[in-house]
């Protein structure tokens, strides 16, 4: 059908009547920013959009409801007043941006791996690292402990690591180097795929590419989110191959849509809708096509039924509103919300146009049928930026916005390069900045670990002479003092005191000794780590389930005076010390959740925006509070690791427990 359409040498330009345009946009930005507070939301599940009052459920349906009045209105907008020349016609992307920012991706990646190595995870890799050592005890994942992504994330690093002698952190440092590189380099091929100009191509590249993934963060590269974009154009290259053997392609779509899911559920679930989208525009009414478009669909039915149901855990929890943020009006929310509502629905409306057999008035940079396909996976892929609407979500999930409005050379002119300038400062500038902003005291304490590391291994070293020279002795003695202080209070520098103790659970979480626990077998496999993805009351009931096959726990504790405290028996120092994660969470009844100046200034940048909505009144009770006060009722302190970590053992005689909290 719409492959059957020449493209017009002459791409039609036409506007908007811009009272319509104002008026829509005001609408919308009201039914983003403001009706959300005015409509109930559910506190079945935990969030910051609960806390606040914010449902945005009510925000994405004025978002989708946005773009079909967008739609109409373009499909009802005046024949354009001029014809300016189409873009040239596959411009190419030379190599050398490609090769730059492999480059720049490969030493980020290695020093961030130096700086990690042997010490707490950091970073996003915190959220992997725990689960790598589950499944390198044997456990499935989903089945028997928590994961938010596919397959494809998770086993490739323990392959690695078996077949090649590393470590867990060295098989997730290849892993994410490989996932880094090859998205990269699927995007330079995607873009080079597309019919634009040479500087469109070039603006869409240095917006969508990670330069420096300082977070090593896996789920957070373009691997995730440009492989459905991907396997849509592969689709439409098997189907041109395939086109007389029709047989042949529902398997090959079916494979296509596995390759995706096993990278991530929810791009997974958002590619069907837009590959289905292609085969109905692509393909020509026939008896054979409507075998394919049948044939593919009953195979995804039946194979969804087979896939396990808790791969799809998290995106049901997400879809409910779990962890979700309230939209801010923030500069990159505002981007987004631009380039989704001009952009797409000039391209909906020009489908519509052509399968009437009208004439279209956009740029299609894919053709007509796989750049359609590709707005209505952008479309799909919409839930995942705005219910969590961070600076980092919204730039991965619109990655299709930005990607068709940059290559579609909209806005024109002088405008798109205000506009892709603006892209490049908030999301590769501000980016980096806000993620440098939470990564660098672990980054720091990481840092500082690997120095003392390497001045105990090199102490005659001309280096060490020089630097003391340079610091001074006074300043020199100093800070090896500081950095060994935060040696001794690491788990690891005393887990000896730990022998014979068997299995022992970390319910409240802790990078360093998870690490520590995992590598001498002492960790006892939760399904949920810390608190990770525990939005509603049935996590917190399966991770109380845990809790109470635990006869050993760890929780980390401060002293008071902020003095070490050596003593192997931690109930003869319990009028020094606090559980931090008992003062913060095992609470009175009456307890609710509430915004501390720390996590304020936290939300603040995580949102880029210097206000933040009141917390909703009354407040929302904490919902880890069965945890904190099963623990605080069922477990005794026992054992005093170090001055940062006390082990409590579970009772069986019904004592009251002895608690370590302040009077």
């Amino acid at each position: 059908m719409l492959s059957r359409i020449a493209d017009d040498r002459l791409t039609q330009t036409y506007r908007y009547p811009r009272a319509a345009s104002i008026l829509l946009y005001s609408v919308v930005a009201l039914g983003v920013f403001w009706l959300p507070y005015h409509v109930r939301v559910s506190s079945a599940d935990r969030s910051d959009s609960a806390q606040v009052g914010f449902n945005n459920r009510v925000a994405l349906a004025v978002v989708f409801a946005g773009i079909g009045a967008a739609t109409i209105l373009s499909l009802l907008a005046p024949r354009p007043a001029r014809q300016d020349p189409a873009p040239e016609d596959r411009a190419q992307l030379g190599v050398r941006p490609l090769a730059v920012a492999c480059a720049l991706q490969t030493v980020a990646i290695g020093v961030m791996h130096w700086i990690m190595y042997g010490s707490p995870p950091s970073g996003e890799s915190a959220y992997f690292l725990p689960r790598l050592y589950f499944l390198g005890r044997g456990l499935t994942p989903y089945r028997q402990f928590e994961f938010a992504y596919g397959p494809a994330m998770i086993y490739p690093p323990n392959w690695l690591a078996r077949a090649f002698g590393l470590s867990i952190e060295s098989g997730y440092a290849c892993w994410f180097w490989v996932f880094c590189v090859a998205g990269t380099v699927l995007l330079w091929i995607l873009i080079r795929e597309a019919r634009a100009a040479r500087t469109a191509k070039l603006a869409a590249f240095v917006i969508l590419t990670s330069w420096l993934p300082i977070g090593m963060a896996l789920q957070y590269l373009p691997m995730r989110f440009v492989a459905g974009f991907g396997a849509l154009v592969l689709a439409a290259a098997v189907t041109r191959a395939l086109r007389r053997r029709w047989y042949l392609l529902p398997p090959v779509y079916l494979c296509l849509t596995l390759l995706v899911l096993s990278i991530s559920p929810e791009i997974g679930c958002a590619f069907i809708p837009a590959l289905l989208t292609y085969l109905i525009l692509d393909l020509e009414i026939r008896r054979e096509s409507l075998l394919t478009i049948g044939v593919y669909a009953a195979l995804m039915i039946c194979t969804l039924g087979l896939l396990p149901g808790e791969l799809f855990l998290v995106l049901r929890s997400f879809a409910a509103g779990g962890n979700a943020f309230p939209i801010l009006p923030s500069a990159y929310v505002l981007l987004y919300l631009g380039s989704l509502l001009t952009i797409v629905p000039r391209l909906l409306a020009d489908g519509f146009r052509c399968v009437r057999g009208g004439q279209a008035f956009a740029n299609w940079p894919f053709g007509a049928a796989l750049t359609i396909a590709m707005a209505v996976h952008t479309i799909c892929m919409v839930p995942g930026a705005l219910a969590r609407a961070d600076v980092g979500h919204v730039y991965f999930y619109g990655v299709g916005a930005f990607l068709l409005a940059t290559l579609s050379t909209w806005p024109s002119g002088k405008w798109r390069n205000a506009y892709s300038l603006a892209l490049i400062a908030q999301f590769q500038v501000l980016g980096l900045v806000v993620t440098f902003h939470f990564l660098f005291p672990a980054y720091r304490s990481d840092a500082g670990q690997a120095f003392l590391h390497w001045v105990d291994q090199h102490g005659s070293s001309r280096l060490i002479g020089s630097g003391q020279s340079v610091m001074g002795e006074r300043r020199w003695n100093e800070l090896l003092t500081r950095l060994r202080r935060v040696q001794q209070s690491r788990l690891d520098s005393s887990a000896d005191r730990l022998a014979g103790v068997g299995s022992i659970c970390l319910p409240f979480g802790g990078n360093e000794a998870y690490m520590t626990l995992a590598q001498r077998g002492l960790l006892q496999p939760e399904y949920y780590y810390l608190f990770s993805n525990v939005f509603t009351p049935e996590h917190v009931q399966r991770k109380l389930a845990d809790l109470r096959t635990c006869t050993y726990v760890l929780l980390g504790v401060e002293t008071e005076d902020g003095n070490s405290a050596e003593s192997n028996s931690a109930e003869s120092n319990s009028d020094r010390t606090k559980p931090a994660a008992l003062d913060s969470i095992a609470k009175p009844p009456d307890s609710h959740q509430v915004r501390d100046e720390s996590s304020a200034s936290s939300l603040k940048w995580v949102l880029q925006f210097p206000w933040l909505p009141p917390l909703r009144d009354p407040p929302l009770p904490n919902p880890y509070l069965p945890i904190g006060a099963t623990i605080d009722a069922e477990y005794s302190a026992a054992r005093r690791v170090n001055s940062r970590w006390i082990l409590w053992k579970k009772r069986y005689d019904g004592r009251p427990g002895v608690s370590l909290s302040r009077p």
